[in-house]
């Protein structure tokens, strides 16, 4: 799976650092960073309420529309917790987008998680 590696209590953090491959050209990532941003700029990590993300961020109406790969992957998150819940997420406060990390925090908000770390991207620049 592409999906974030596991928080290693950083401070800052390349958005390459985070991903095991190279994110796919179609993924939102890209509407937000530069190839070079990507690879060499180094990110604040901070800690959101995925309680609020599913919540207030519209994450709670797409989560109804899941298909049935939608809910394996949800479900395997959530039968994975403890590692889900280490891992970072990315945002844009401001916009209230998740840019990345749908299926988490679906998983975290099912599993009454309230804090984890993420990028927020929209502090960055």
């Amino acid at each position: 799976m592409k999906y974030l590696k596991l928080f290693e209590s950083h401070n800052k953090i390349k958005l390459s650092e985070l991903y095991n491959e190279h994110p796919h050209r179609d993924e939102l990532i890209w509407e937000f960073v530069t190839e070079d941003e990507f690879e060499s700029e180094y990110f604040e990590t901070s800690t959101c309420n995925p309680q609020i993300i599913f919540e207030e961020w519209g994450i709670k109406d797409m989560y109804g529309e899941s298909d049935h790969i939608q809910t394996d992957l949800i479900k395997h998150y959530r039968n994975n917790i403890s590692e889900t819940k280490e891992s970072i997420i990315i945002i844009d406060s401001d916009s209230k987008i998740l840019i990345d990390g749908y299926h988490r925090i679906v998983a975290l908000y099912l599993e009454g998680v309230d804090r984890i770390q993420c990028v927020d991207l929209f502090n960055q620049f």
